[in-house]
């Protein structure tokens, strides 16, 4: 019972420790997603298409790196939870019926914790891509009004 009870701490600990690391990853990338942001905010007025292009670029990079970062997370935690699993069934030497209910707790723990920081990640994508798609129709339109400014001093 007791062993149970250590093993059942470990697989818990491993399993924060690995989400963690990668959680961090995730919150630098979103990080660096901002601090694209701010850059696009601050060089609004003389942004050339080329410049515009590689903050595009850079923007995309982030956002498939963030997707590969959330994958990873999944699998690495999903991973990590059957080996302890698997090693504590060794230790305990229980039977198949134990094996199996402990997999289909492990199956279902996973699945609420995927789900649900798929949808977090998802989210917090979304709004980013909203408060980026507004701040280039600024950029759009200012440059817009501004060469038709041009055109009538002109």
């Amino acid at each position: 019972m007791m062993l149970n009870v250590i093993a059942a701490l470990l697989v818990n600990i491993i399993a924060a420790i690995v989400t963690t690391i990668f959680m961090r990853i995730l919150i630098t990338n979103y990080i660096m997603m901002m601090g694209v942001n701010i850059i696009l905010k601050m060089t609004a007025d003389i942004i050339p298409n080329v410049i515009m292009y590689n903050i595009l670029k850079i923007i995309m990079d982030i956002a498939v790196a963030i997707i590969i970062n959330i994958i990873m997370n999944i699998a690495l935690s999903f991973l990590m939870r059957i080996i302890m699993q698997l090693i504590m069934n060794l230790i305990m030497n229980v039977n198949i019926n134990m094996l199996l209910n402990i997999a289909t707790n492990i199956m279902i723990d996973l699945m609420m914790t995927a789900i649900t920081r798929v949808i977090i990640s998802l989210l917090m994508n979304i709004l980013m891509n909203i408060s980026f798609n507004i701040k280039l129709n600024m950029i759009m339109t200012m440059s817009v009004t501004k060469m038709i400014a041009e055109l009538i001093n002109n």
